[in-house]
């Protein structure tokens, strides 16, 4: 199955100018999940979701900003994809999708870690937890 994966640093989302250029691109990309990372958001973000993507039919898992730094932002269709969010971690998001229409499963992690080493190292840690669910 082919599909596509749309992954973006944004850089901050707490604007109105950064939310309309992303809603502007994500109608145009087509995409079937989509990942922003650093949004810097904190807060109920569904019906920031559903203006971006366009439509009732998105979910969405967030991890939350701490603070200023990190957040990170996963939309889908829920027509298209099945999703089971498997761990929100302190640094990242794994989700595992199944396709609705075909036989095909993955699982996607989004990331945004801190380029500090010792918080680098808490970072790797959590993704090996996730590896061995």
């Amino acid at each position: 199955m082919k599909f596509k994966l749309v992954s973006w640093n944004v850089r901050e989302l707490n604007n109105r100018e950064k939310w309309r250029l992303v809603n502007s691109l994500v109608g145009g990309w087509k995409a079937d999940i989509i990942c922003l990372q650093e949004t810097k958001l904190e807060g109920n973000v569904s019906e920031m979701a559903k203006q971006s993507w366009g439509g009732r039919w998105v979910r969405q898992a967030c991890l939350e900003a701490s603070g200023t730094r990190g957040g990170i932002l996963f939309m889908w269709d829920e027509r298209v994809w099945k999703e089971e969010v498997l761990e929100i971690g302190m640094h990242s998001i794994t989700c595992k999708f199944k396709s609705q229409l075909q036989s095909f499963k993955c699982h996607i992690t989004g990331v945004y870690a801190p380029n500090c080493y010792k918080e680098r190292r808490m970072v790797w840690d959590e993704l090996g937890s996730v590896r061995d669910r």
